[in-house]
């Protein structure tokens, strides 16, 4: 048991990458991760992903991913950032050195 969906070893050839990855998918009624405090067998799975990435000697990552039914601007923004704004506003903002 590692806590992760995914254990990843890109390459270059070379060396070597150890990525252990838990996904967390949005939940589209609430737009919750309402799983980040999953546990399992009592144990809250990011402790477990914690232990065993340290373990591995390797980074642990989660992994979130989305879908939603609300239309773009019913989207709550609380990450502290800009507004949304459309791709011709943004790209008419941008200067060009």
């Amino acid at each position: 048991m590692t806590g992760a969906d995914w254990e990843w070893w890109p390459t270059d050839g070379r060396q070597w990458l150890g990525l252990l990855i838990q996904a967390k998918i949005l939940n589209p009624r609430s737009n919750l991760y309402s799983a980040i405090k999953h546990k399992v067998a009592g144990r809250p799975q990011i402790d477990i992903l914690i232990d065993q990435a340290a373990h591995k000697g390797i980074p642990a990552f989660y992994f979130f991913y989305n879908h939603t039914n609300l239309g773009f601007s019913n989207l709550s923004w609380k990450c502290g950032s800009f507004a949304p704004r459309s791709s011709n506003s943004a790209a008419r903002s941008r200067t060009l050195s």
